[in-house]
């Protein structure tokens, strides 16, 4: 990518300080409402749970004997709304914000009472430091998107948490790979490209199921729910190049052209191939009208799937829940190693397909309001919390990851030095660590599973990659647990692609318009039986394409590219 430059949006400007501290970054905010007490802090944030602790809440004190801070927690379910209501009132604004998206943040940022520079506190803050100058792993040697995002007039507007890895990937079931590779036809094979997953569930179709006028098992299947292709839609089109969804699939190349699927090709090969699965009958058929609980992934019947490592303890938890036995041994059937996970796919020839679609730009967005600002006492001390809350990653030449993660945030986050019956356990041969968090076989519940309210205090920093997997069924590490870890940690490493047009703010009216034309086409599409030749097809994707662009797709690619170059992603 090129021609990234700091990227500018509305700004009120705050008044003078009426004195300049040396430690503040706020030299252009005023005092508002006066200076609080240094010790009283209140944070807002999204609510995880969102129901009250108790006097006694231990986190509350942990924060207080470790920070000298007397902390209120706001979990707030409705975000946007609580955080407009408590900035209109300048005796109630809290002191810490946890963002959930950079609109939510412009929101308020733009009413010119959060402060506007934190690089003079980023010395003291060597965790942020470290999140603040780490470079997309697509654009090194650069300023991360996150970073261009939140500088103006070459202040850092806010800081923000590591974004979360995609968790989503392709999974094929091994075993049935295995018997397929020890056939003429599938020697060798990997599915590494389009036609080599139609050559897996051809033979999927024609090897697992005994009746071939009743079939039960298919390569395919996805949840429609009379709507559009489920989870098909948003990985298929990867093998090609971007998903075909708005905003998320409008992109920019390197020549700072700004495209979409329905334009450059992506749509239709992607509707060829689905099209293929329900002519050929690779799909399970009832695809479109399932909801996702329907869906027979789990249960053995699929051999391709777009799942998250959970996938294979949702499997073992259908065979244990079904009692579903292996004949020769009398045992519940063990799926364990069913599931594989793989990178995307790429056809040949589509120089952005085969990418992890990556929309994690940054995790939570922090700031304080100027009110907490102009009180340095209380400054420092939120600055000394805010670090050790930051959770940083390592890898290194050999792509072993270390997670860096304090005592404060296993404390807050998990509950692990505040709770006797929360604990760590190693897993072996992975730099993870593993959390029970259920009640089952415990000496004393923990003050969590009594108030759930105090999984809150976790939430305005956490992040979803910070090595640490919990769970409520298994209160040891089983071989389970191991494989979604495995699966999740290999996913993670796949090369991955920004989804720019996730920050869009295009008309809502034209998206849901378009979406829903797309949507009735699409189907229609894939279930034509009547035209058939390609000539055909590419006739009557050609006129759709036109109806698109005058209905509103030109328009709203022209937007996009106007929002881009007000980033300075294109010139």
């Amino acid at each position: 990518m090129k021609m990234f430059k700091r990227m500018s949006f509305a700004f009120m400007a705050l008044v003078m300080c009426a004195s300049v501290f040396s430690f503040a970054g706020c030299k252009d905010a005023k005092i508002v409402g006066g200076v609080s007490s240094s010790n009283k802090v209140t944070i807002l944030t999204t609510a995880a749970v969102g129901t009250a602790t108790t006097d006694a809440d231990p986190y509350k004190k942990y924060i207080q004997d470790n920070y000298g801070l007397d902390v209120t927690l706001i979990a707030a379910s409705d975000f946007s709304t609580t955080a407009q209501l408590k900035f209109s009132n300048t005796d109630d604004m809290p002191d810490i914000v946890a963002f959930e998206s950079i609109d939510s943040f412009r929101t308020i940022y733009n009413q010119g009472v959060l402060i506007n520079d934190w690089t003079p506190y980023l010395d003291s803050m060597p965790n942020f430091k470290t999140i603040v100058n780490t470079p997309d792993a697509d654009r090194p040697g650069e300023d991360s998107i996150a970073k261009l995002m939140l500088t103006e007039n070459g202040g850092l507007t806010a800081l923000w948490t590591l974004p979360d890895p995609p968790a989503w990937s392709l999974k094929i079931r091994e075993d049935w790979a295995n018997e397929f590779r020890q056939t003429p036809d599938g020697e060798g094979w990997m599915p590494d490209s389009p036609d080599a997953l139609l050559e897996f569930a051809r033979w999927i179709k024609t090897a697992k199921n005994s009746d071939q006028n009743n079939l039960t098992c298919f390569g395919f299947s996805t949840a429609g729910e009379q709507k559009d292709f489920g989870v098909l839609g948003t990985w298929i089109p990867l093998m090609y190049g971007a998903v075909c969804q708005l905003p998320w699939g409008i992109y920019f190349d390197d020549k700072g052209n700004v495209d979409f699927g329905i334009t450059d090709g992506t749509e239709k090969l992607m509707l060829d191939f689905i099209r293929t699965l329900v002519l050929e009958k690779l799909i399970e058929p009832n695809w479109y009208y399932q909801n996702a609980s329907q869906k027979t992934s789990t249960s053995g019947k699929i051999g391709i799937e777009w799942y998250t490592g959970e996938i294979s303890e949702s499997t073992q938890s259908y065979h244990n829940r079904n009692e579903i036995k292996d004949p020769s041994t009398g045992d519940i059937v063990d799926t364990t190693e069913w599931w594989k996970t793989y990178p995307v796919p790429k056809a040949g020839g589509r120089v952005y397909g085969g990418f992890q679609p990556s929309d994690g730009f940054l995790g939570t967005i922090i700031t304080v309001s100027v009110k907490a600002a102009n009180d340095e006492q209380k400054m420092q001390k939120i600055v000394k919390l805010l670090n050790d809350l930051a959770m940083t990653k390592t890898t290194d030449d050999e792509g072993n990851t270390t997670y860096n993660r304090s005592a404060a945030y296993d404390a807050l986050r998990w509950g692990v030095g505040i709770e006797s019956s929360l604990s760590f356990s190693e897993i072996e041969g992975s730099s993870q660590v593993y959390i029970y968090t259920g009640d089952e076989g415990v000496s004393e519940r923990s003050y969590r599973s009594q108030y759930p309210g105090a999984w809150d205090w976790g939430m305005f920093f956490r992040s979803k990659d910070d090595g640490v997997v919990q769970g409520t069924t298994d209160k040891e590490v089983t071989k389970i647990v191991n494989k979604v870890i495995e699966h999740d940690a290999t996913t993670a490493e796949y090369p991955r692609r920004l989804q720019y047009g996730s920050v869009l703010k295009l008309d809502t009216s034209t998206v849901a318009s378009l979406t829903k034309k797309m949507q009735a086409f699409e189907y229609n599409y894939v279930t034509n039986t009547r035209s058939s030749s390609p000539q055909d097809l590419q006739t009557l994707y050609n006129n759709f394409m036109a109806d698109w662009k005058k209905s509103g797709g030109d328009a709203l690619l022209k937007e996009a590219a106007r929002q881009f170059k007000s980033y300075g992603w294109i010139a």
